[in-house]
């Protein structure tokens, strides 16, 4: 290992001596997408490390912590140069904003996809991160590794030949599907600081916090790393690197082991139970009787146009799923078919599909149908080759062509769900019965029914708001990354992920009194304009660990509301304008704050209350309860145009409510600007509200 490190520091050197012979010492260098400049640089040191002359200085200070004396002290102080290095080296790549690597390799790893897997993270839906170094012995046996990894769920990110021999076996593997080509060499790398950055983002962690991160890295990141066939310097080097984070390793390689840290297995089918026992990782797999592979790191998997058996819905024929509550006389596991299967149906068509579910449990309620049947898009994606969108009578299926060789039925879509609920609802599912319906006049009959539940469920919740119920609930689940943070959800102040509703978490604290949603009473108002209520400051006292005395809900720049990191956009103060911008985080541009959603993210997650910057849902934008205390909507001066089209219909509705019918026109995007002064200007020429009301500074 100590020679390994040795070894990459010298490469690493050699490269930035020429780079700086190329560019000079001041030039800048950092990754694209990311708050955290060099995370590896930002997570262990306390200076800034943004030029290629203060990469070569670092450098060569860390060359005088290598000692040859082999032991562990001194393997684990040869790991952190090898962190250094490789982060040097890979960071080349990126320089004036060029990246030079292979197209098929990934590389650096966006903030935007950490936060937008974290909620998986925190729900246990990726219950953990696998980095894999080397190859198997053959493709098959390859194939068959990472399969078993996907089947539970787990992260994969891929350095090695690996890669090679999966693309051999036709496994498709990319970031959709949670499979992470990185690269061959230094770009392990990637998986480091993607690690790197789960503790800073969630964790409300500063630059420089050594001691804090790796402890971080220990307790709270699921994350352990596999290490296949012969092994060279550069390999030794990365495992020293990795043991400096707290990773423990898994090898089939004959090694002198540590307990707890680095242990030996070549027994292929041990090795996975082996490496998830080592990092504590916990997972229940109830096996799921179909014929293509069945895991959550199939959920983002999309089916092409030209790899489609059949696609069902979307506008191209009538499709619909209902779940409601049944007797105590239905048939657990039954599955009535009534029409025809895919083996009955040519390739191309675009059959009608009606899914029936009925369930019965002691403790099933009606309130919890529309949220148990929400949960069928996450069940059916989990199929590989089955690409599921939307939900109710909006949805849109394609099976491809090789699920369908694979002997994929529209049968089988009932075995999913028979499973699924059981397994995700086992304490009030006791039966399951399903209908499968293809025939088209029996398809065209129970949608009339189901569209009239639709509409009894919607004239159920339209009417609810904060001043009707007695109770708001809380989610905690983002605390095991974020320990401080404590999401407050109301009627119409959805959770800032945008995954969990107020009666989604009524129906979790009634399927589970000790879970992650708790009942929040509010029964004494302090200022209702800003949102704040005793009870809700005690509560949040409590559960933040006394980090937070008070929360305004409903105010972005008095005691905001803490976000954790899986926020799906960003409010942020523009003092110029008077107002606020909302940045998504699909969006990778400018803004008017000088601040992409990355960097801007960086400040506000981990827990903390920024005044002036919130995390919030998207669907939080179009609620009335919006930064009520500082205006609401009419304080919104610039949003991206994609975010903007999204939301357009709900948007011009809430802008005739409250009598700005033209506001959307008011509202700049960054086709018009994103510069505080340009900004202005437009606002001016608009006659944009914010102008005109108190100013908040």
């Amino acid at each position: 290992m100590i020679t390994g490190a040795t070894n990459i520091l010298k490469n690493a050197g050699s490269l930035v001596n020429k780079a700086i012979e190329e560019y000079g010492e001041e030039k800048g260098v950092e990754y694209p997408n990311t708050a955290y400049d060099l995370p590896v640089f930002y997570a262990f040191l306390e200076d800034k490390v943004k030029t290629i002359g203060k990469i070569r200085k670092i450098l060569e200070e860390i060359k005088e912590s290598i000692k040859e004396e082999p032991t562990y002290e001194n393997a684990l102080k040869a790991g952190k140069c090898v962190l250094f290095a490789a982060e040097a080296i890979e960071a080349l790549k990126y320089i004036e904003g060029k990246e030079h690597r292979d197209a098929e390799y990934t590389g650096f790893i966006p903030d935007d996809l950490i936060r937008r897997l974290g909620l998986s993270l925190v729900d246990g839906t990726i219950p953990g991160i696998v980095v894999i170094l080397g190859k198997m012995k053959t493709g098959k046996e390859a194939k068959k590794l990472i399969r078993s990894l996907q089947e539970r769920g787990i992260l994969c990110c891929l350095c090695g030949d690996i890669i090679d021999q999966l693309h051999e076996e036709g496994v498709n593997i990319g970031l959709d599907l949670r499979v992470i080509p990185l690269g061959k060499s230094t770009e392990a790398i990637h998986a480091l600081n993607f690690a790197l950055r789960t503790a800073l983002i969630f964790g409300g962690l500063k630059r420089g916090m050594e001691k804090e991160i790796r402890e971080y890295m220990k307790e709270r990141v699921p994350v352990f790393v596999i290490s296949l066939g012969e092994k060279g310097d550069m390999r030794y080097g990365n495992e020293a690197g990795v043991l400096f984070c707290n990773i423990p390793i898994v090898t089939d390689q004959e090694e002198e082991e540590i307990e707890g840290r680095y242990i030996s297995e070549k027994d292929y089918k041990k090795m996975i139970h082996k490496a998830l026992e080592l990092a504590g990782i916990k997972i229940k797999v109830a096996k799921i009787d179909i014929p293509v592979p069945f895991g959550s790191a199939f959920e983002g998997e999309r089916v092409r146009k030209n790899d489609v058996f059949v696609e069902i819905g979307g506008g191209r024929s009538i499709a619909f799923e209902l779940l409601k509550m049944g007797t105590e006389e239905i048939e657990d596991g039954k599955i009535d078919l009534i029409g025809k299967d895919l083996n009955e149906i040519p390739e191309g068509s675009t059959p009608d599909l009606g899914v029936i579910v009925e369930v019965y449990g002691e403790k099933m309620e009606k309130d919890f149908e529309p949220v148990m049947e929400r949960r069928f898009h996450d069940f059916v994606n989990c199929a590989s080759g089955i690409m599921h969108v939307a939900q109710r009578d909006l949805i849109w299926i394609r099976i491809s062509k090789e699920a369908r060789e694979a002997g994929f039925l529209l049968r089988d879509i009932g075995t999913i769900l028979h499973g699924k609920l059981h397994q995700e609802f086992s304490e009030i599912v006791d039966k399951v019965q399903i209908k499968i319906i293809t025939d088209k006049e029996r398809v065209e009959k129970e949608i009339i029914e189901a569209r009239k539940i639709y509409r009894e469920r919607e004239e159920k919740t339209k009417n609810l708001t904060d001043e009707s119920v007695d109770t708001f609930y809380s989610c905690t689940l983002c605390q095991s990354f974020a320990p401080d943070h404590v999401c407050i959800i109301t009627p119409e102040r959805t959770g800032l992920c945008g995954g969990v509703n107020w009666m989604d978490a009524k129906t979790g604290y009634r399927i589970n009194k000790n879970g992650p949603n708790q009942p929040v009473r509010k029964d004494t108002v302090i200022d209702i304009e800003k949102g704040e209520w005793k009870e809700v400051n005690e509560f949040v006292r409590e559960a933040s660990h006394g980090k937070i005395e008070r929360v305004c809900l409903y105010s972005a720049m008095e005691n905001p509301h803490t976000s954790c990191g899986c926020f799906e956009c960003i409010v942020a103060f523009i003092p110029e304008a008077n107002g606020f911008m909302i940045v998504n985080r699909e969006f990778g541009g400018k803004t008017p704050c000088g601040m992409s959603f990355s960097t801007l993210a960086g400040s506000v997650g981990g827990g903390v209350q920024v005044p002036g910057f919130i995390g919030v849902a998207k669907r939080y934008i179009l609620s009335k309860k919006f930064i009520l205390k500082e205006g609401g909507l009419k304080r919104i001066v610039w949003m991206p145009k994609s975010l903007k089209e999204e939301l357009k219909p709900e948007l011009k509705k809430r802008a005739e409510k409250i009598s700005e019918p033209d506001l959307l026109e008011k509202i700049a995007d960054e086709t018009i600007c994103t510069d505080p002064e340009e900004l202005v200007v437009f606002l001016s020429e608009k006659n944009h509200p914010s102008l005109s009301m108190e100013m908040m500074l």
